[in-house]
């Protein structure tokens, strides 16, 4: 119908054409947009400073906490070992600590006194072992002391004092404590130092600890005028030390002609024995002949025959002339110490059955010392050697010659020192 409807108004007779008239015309208006203030500029951070610099404070260490004393200095050397032993009780008997005590009190200084902990009574438990030294003696020869002090419940007790009873007039210097021999015991070596009217002289010791003292491990005393320096060492390794002993001059007018000399002792089954001694060189006349002396008595005969006969033609060895320079002294010593030369190379040829040498000592005696009672002592052996009396006859017969000619032979020959060797008409001859 639709269709039908549109046909019928496509058929119908046109409307009369519009007059023309203006149509309005609705414009719309554009609004300007909305003014939207700028954004206010965020003004740049402000700029942090830096702090201002405090320094560190000035670094002041912890105070050190100053040690409660544990002892005083004794009034005297008598009350050492019992201040000791208290202050080894108070310290536990801690060897560090027990150190720093007596080095406060002035008992210890560097390189000289020692605290050791060692087993010396061989029952498997240590003792404590103190080198010290007396601040108030003032004699550096006889202010030292060895102490050993075992544990008794707690209490530390000396069991050996090496200057005990002595008031002063000995003193003691620890050289080694150790197995010196290889027998699985600790030995001890000390030298103790006796001082006197005429000046001191040094002995060292070598002990095993026997249940109540030391018993000596040397077969004969060890003795020095002073003893500078003890080195013990084990050359071949088997676990048995040589002991070398140096030996220094005293600074005394009195002791005569001096030099420094090194014994060197060697373990033997007896016990330590002198094996070598080395001497410094010297151009003291006296001392050469003393060592002649030594290598006759050691059994170095060849030795002897040449200190003999350089004390003899060195020109170079001067006298002693007890210490005074004096010409016409220095002269008479040198024809003492000559002509008793003479008189001993004259007993070591004819105990070699060498007649022609000894004949020869008896022609230079005759020569040079004409007036010598040596001259005569050598007349006298040779007479009794001749008659085949034998050497040890030939020379108790010229030791009983000196023992009445005593002022003209054996006191001049003790007339060196106190340090010198002491001759009695004994010694003149050797081989009685």
């Amino acid at each position: 119908m639709l269709g039908a409807l549109l046909l019928l108004g496509g058929c119908a007779a046109p409307d009369p054409e519009p007059a023309t008239m203006s149509v309005a015309v609705r414009v719309t208006a554009t609004l300007a947009p909305t003014f939207t203030p700028p954004a206010t500029a965020t003004p740049p951070p402000t700029a942090t400073l830096y702090p201002t610099y405090t320094p560190y404070p000035t670094y002041t260490p912890p105070a050190t906490a100053t040690a409660t004393p544990i002892a005083v200095v004794p009034v005297t050397s008598a009350d050492w070992p019992t201040t000791i032993g208290r202050a080894a009780d108070a310290l536990g008997g801690n060897v560090d600590a027990l150190y720093q005590e007596l080095a406060r009190l002035g008992a210890i200084s560097a390189g000289s006194g020692a605290v050791r902990m060692v087993d010396l009574t061989n029952d498997g438990k240590e003792e404590l072992l103190v080198w010290y030294l007396d601040p108030g003696n003032p004699n550096a020869n006889t202010r030292g002391n060895v102490l050993l002090l075992t544990n008794f419940g707690n209490a530390w007790r000396p069991i050996f004092d090496a200057t005990f009873g002595t008031a002063g007039s000995e003193g003691a210097r620890l050289l080694e404590a150790r197995d010196l021999n290889n027998d699985r015991q600790n030995e001890i070596a000390y030298a103790l130092t006796s001082c006197g009217v005429n000046g001191c002289s040094t002995s060292v010791r070598v002990g095993l600890w026997s249940g109540t003292s030391f018993r000596p491990l040397t077969v004969s005393e060890i003795r020095f005028p002073s003893l500078r320096e003890a080195i013990f060492t084990d050359p071949d390794g088997d676990g048995r030390f040589d002991m070398a002993l140096t030996g220094g001059p005293l600074e005394s007018p009195g002791a005569g002609p001096q030099r420094e000399r090194t014994d060197i002792y060697r373990w033997t089954p007896e016990g330590y024995v002198l094996n070598e001694t080395l001497y410094a060189a010297t151009d003291w006349l006296p001392l050469i002949v003393w060592e002649a002396n030594e290598a006759l008595e050691s059994g170095d005969t060849d030795g002897a025959v040449g200190l003999y006969g350089r004390a003899l033609t060195d020109a170079s060895l001067r006298p002693w002339a007890q210490g005074s320079g004096d010409l016409g002294r220095g002269e008479a010593e040198r024809a003492l110490l000559r002509a008793f030369s003479q008189l001993r190379l004259l007993a070591i040829h004819a105990s070699q059955g060498n007649r022609t040498a000894s004949q020869q000592s008896l022609e230079q005696l005759r020569a040079t010392y004409p007036d010598s009672p040596f001259r005569q002592a050598a007349e006298l052996f040779m007479q009794q050697w001749r008659a085949n009396a034998g050497v040890r006859a030939s020379c108790r017969a010229v030791n009983e010659y000196a023992a009445i000619n005593t002022p003209g032979m054996i006191e001049p020959l003790n007339n060196f020192g106190f340090t010198g060797p002491q001759f009695s008409p004994r010694d003149l001859c050797p081989f009685e």
